[in-house]
């Protein structure tokens, strides 16, 4: 109201001034013009009268007044302005007439000067007519400026009524109002004006539905950060206070209000440091804050936090979201990960770490660390009659009372199933050890009742002494498990230290298996040898026994007995079977080239090899690759094999005979045999193992037992197998036996390929 108020005044203002400057500009023109016709007029008298001067003077030194007279007349005439003109020369003076006007102009002569009195008929004449034109044209503009003046105040005026309108709209019930002039502009303005009530009626329509949204999302964040148990907070970074908000603070028990250094107080000690270096970083820098951290309320209860914060004009704006849960879930799996779930004990894991620390301690302090690798024994025995769960117990009894018996400075682990780690730190001397482990011993007298069964715990003990045995962690885990295992052998319930003869061992194991590691990546050091197989019933070479040799660089040839056991121990055997079986296939399509298609060739398969999951898939790849006839190569498992796991052994060598490779039970009468397990086994040949054979003339046992199991193969329809012939005299009583085929040194040692080939080309058997 006031701006139109003053608008209005403005016009007037702005009117009067108009007027005032129109008025002022006709004064101040008419001032101008006067002087400049006043200034034209006596410049145009002056020029006439100079240019007449010297006539002027000439007449009337002469004297010839008349003349003169008749000269200014002339000049009066002509001008129409001048009344009279005065001469004044040396002692000698003219008038024309005695008329002497306000008006005049003084001409200077030599020795006297001309006065020119004249009228401003000029003047008078333009202002004759100016008045004239002034009154015509104020006529015109003045009245024209009060109804410009009188029209606008009017709309003015419109516009007061308009604004008065808009001070009384309530937007919430009037969407739109009707013009109050028919004017283009107050139109103009309705129509902003209602288009505005729109916009403002839809924005109040959107702010009204946001609100409602801002509330109900209000309410569902409330509820989602109870069920999410978190809450908000706000730390301003200059005033250093903590302002937390959310319906969750009763849940935590928290206070709306924290100062840092209160805030921190609750803070866990090994978070609280990490948690304001982040807050602070944050505020000066603006960096990442993300922290997980422990909280204790003010009634002292323990929650985890996980918070995370952004800054936003000198505040963090930050969310904590309770992982109390989640932190206690994964400490107890981090728990679980370095302890023993039976008997909560420290695990390998923790083991490997707590050896290298003290390890560490023992460098710097120059002090030793004993290992001793503990091991139950009989505990077999112990789960099989009083069954698994009262084995758990005796293991739960034995750890319990171990770890009381240890110093504070001693680290016990449980690392397997009846296995247990004890690290000695700061131990002098062996005598030490000793003593140490007569406790130990002595915690055990006591017998451990499982239902209602006294048992008494006895361990093998293995011991090695860092730095003395070894530096290294592994090392000094393996002398200790080696000498527990010499302990064992040696009647249990003892100790035994690593030595130097135990040491050799080791390390003349970990050399074998490194050069049959190198070995199996070359392909001239491991070679078959092939032991003929014979058939005495149609007295020919049936095919050979595929036996694995060694040309070891440094120690020469070398047979399995120097190294398949070692490599059975650290599971070498399997790669040493893929090789064997490659060369087979590789051998088996020599033969059949070579014209040697009738022989079959044996070849072991170990149990390691036999379990692996990819044993039939190589099977199929190498005969795809190499295209041999399956029925030409003989896979012979141990009894003990078969024996194992009957279903997965019987669908296995179902596999097999599929794909019409034959199958052998090798060493059959060494194992556990079961007559009713033998019968559903899928196999071709029955290889009655030497030890059976090579006492058959002067063991009847042995003949017994050999000529019962020729019986089941001839019920069963088997071919048999007799290894280990080697006198006339038993090659005599197997034929009496009607086994069918043989091996042994009687007939052939074991050949490389070229003398085996030789020796089937050249093959008599009357001569044998």
């Amino acid at each position: 109201m006031k701006r139109i108020n003053s608008l209005k005044n403005l016009m007037n203002l702005v009117f009067s001034i108009v007027l005032l400057s129109f008025l002022l500009y006709i004064v101040v023109d008419l001032y101008n013009i006067s002087n400049t016709l006043k200034e034209l007029q006596k410049e145009r008298i002056s020029l006439a009268i100079k240019n007449e001067k010297d006539t002027f003077v000439t007449l009337l030194r002469l004297g010839f007044i008349d003349e003169l007279k008749e000269e200014i007349n002339k000049i009066i005439t002509f001008s129409k302005d001048i009344e009279n003109i005065e001469i004044k020369w040396k002692d000698k003076k003219f008038n024309y007439s005695n008329i002497k006007t306000a008006n005049k102009i003084i001409i200077p002569l030599d020795k006297g000067k001309i006065t020119v009195y004249y009228q401003n008929n000029l003047i008078d004449k333009f202002f004759d007519k100016y008045i004239f034109r002034f009154v015509l044209y104020a006529s015109v503009f003045i009245p024209s400026m009060i109804i410009l003046f009188l029209f606008i105040r009017k709309k003015i005026l419109k516009l007061n009524v308009l604004a008065k309108k808009l001070e009384s709209i309530n937007f919430k019930k009037i969407s739109s109002f009707e013009k109050i002039d028919g004017s283009y502009e107050i139109e103009n303005i309705t129509n902003a004006v209602n288009k505005l009530l729109k916009q403002v009626n839809r924005f109040y329509e959107n702010q009204k539905n946001f609100i409602y949204s801002v509330v109900k999302y209000k309410n569902q964040l409330e509820t989602a950060q109870k069920i999410s148990e978190m809450f908000s907070w706000e730390y301003d970074c200059q005033e250093n206070i903590f302002n937390i908000m959310g319906k969750t603070l009763k849940m935590f028990n928290l206070k709306s209000s924290y100062t840092l250094n209160d805030f921190l107080e609750h803070i866990l000690p090994q978070d609280r440091k990490i948690f304001e270096e982040k807050i602070k970083r944050l505020c000066k820098n603006g960096e990442e804050f993300e922290v997980v951290h422990g909280f204790r309320n003010k009634e002292n209860k323990l929650f985890y936090f996980k918070s995370v914060g952004k800054l936003k004009k000198n505040k963090i704006i930050g969310v904590s979201l309770n992982v109390t849960d989640e932190i206690k879930r994964q400490q107890k799996i981090e728990y679980l990960a370095y302890h023993d779930s039976l008997t909560s004990l420290p695990n390998r894991a923790y083991l490997k770490d707590e050896f290298l620390r003290l390890m560490n301690l023992g460098k710097r302090d120059n002090k030793k660390l004993a290992v001793l690798y503990l091991d139950l024994d009989n505990f077999k025995m112990i789960n099989d009659t009083l069954g698994h769960e009262n084995g758990d117990k005796l293991l739960i009894t034995i750890a319990q009372r171990l770890k009381k018996v240890l110093r504070k400075s001693d680290f016990i682990s449980r690392i397997g199933g009846d296995e247990f780690i004890i690290l000695l730190y700061g131990i002098q001397d062996k005598k030490n050890i000793k003593d140490i482990i007569n406790k130990l011993v002595q915690s055990l007298t006591e017998p451990i009742v499982i239902k209602q069964t006294p048992i008494y715990p006895t361990f093998s003990i293995g011991c090695a002494i860092y730095p003395d045995d070894s530096e290294n962690m592994e090392e000094l885990l393996k002398y200790a498990d080696i000498a527990m295992y010499h302990a064992k052998n040696n009647g249990k319930n003892s100790c035994e230290f690593i030595n130097e003869k135990l040491k050799k061992q080791i390390n003349d194991y970990y050399n074998i298996i490194n050069d049959l590691k190198e070995a199996l990546k070359k392909d001239d050091e491991l070679v078959l040898f092939f032991q003929p197989k014979i058939d005495i019933k149609n007295k020919k070479i049936s095919g050979a026994e595929a036996l694995i040799r060694w040309y070891h660089p440094q120690k020469g040839f070398l047979t399995p007995f120097h190294f398949i056991s070692y490599a059975e121990k650290s599971n070498l055997i399997t790669q040493i079977d893929r090789y064997v079986l490659k060369k087979s296939f590789e051998i088996l399509k020599r033969w059949q080239e070579n014209g040697f298609k009738d022989l079959i060739l044996a070849i072991n398969i170990s149990p390691n090899e036999f379990k692996q999951n990819d044993f039939i898939d190589n099977l199929k790849m190498l005969l795809n690759k190499y295209k041999i006839d399956p029925s030409k190569l003989e896979i012979e498992i141990t009894e003990t094999i078969s024996m194992q796991n009957m279903s997965y052994t019987v669908s296995v060598l179902e596999e097999i005979k599929k794909l019409g490779f034959k199958i052998a039970i090798d060493d059959f009468g060494t194992g556990y045999s079961s007559l009713n397990y033998l019968k559903k086994l899928p196999f071709d040949t029955l290889k009655i193992d030497q030890v059976f054979i090579k006492d058959l003339d002067t063991h009847t046992d042995d003949l017994i037992i050999t000529e019962m199991i020729v019986q089941i193969a001839k019920v069963l329809k088997k071919q048999t197998v007799a290894e280990g012939v080697e006198t006339k005299k038993i090659l005599e009583i197997v034929k009496e036996l009607e086994i069918d085929v043989v091996q042994g040194y009687y007939f052939s040692k074991p050949l490389n390929e070229s003398d085996f080939e030789n020796y089937v080309k050249n093959f008599k058997y009357s001569e044998k």
